[in-house]
């Protein structure tokens, strides 16, 4: 049952991680912020960073790349 329940959050995960994008960046840091940190709780770091880089960047002003190099040294 817990793997059926892991298979159904990563679905939704990529489903808002196709639709946050086009929230404006503050909308989305009320989303995605809160979100990440229940992914890495429940031991889906790289779906929770795969949330967070862009807002990162976003937020920072940088790119992907260099938020996720960011997010990685923490």
């Amino acid at each position: 049952a817990a793997e059926g329940d892991l298979t159904r959050l990563r679905a939704l995960v990529r489903e808002i991680l196709a639709a946050h994008t086009r929230l404006p960046a503050a909308e989305r840091a009320a989303v995605v912020a809160p979100l990440a940190l229940i992914l890495a709780a429940c031991g889906l770091a790289e779906e929770a960073q795969a949330l967070f880089t862009p807002l990162l960047a976003a937020l920072r002003g940088t790119g992907p790349q260099e938020a996720a190099l960011h997010v990685q040294s923490q």
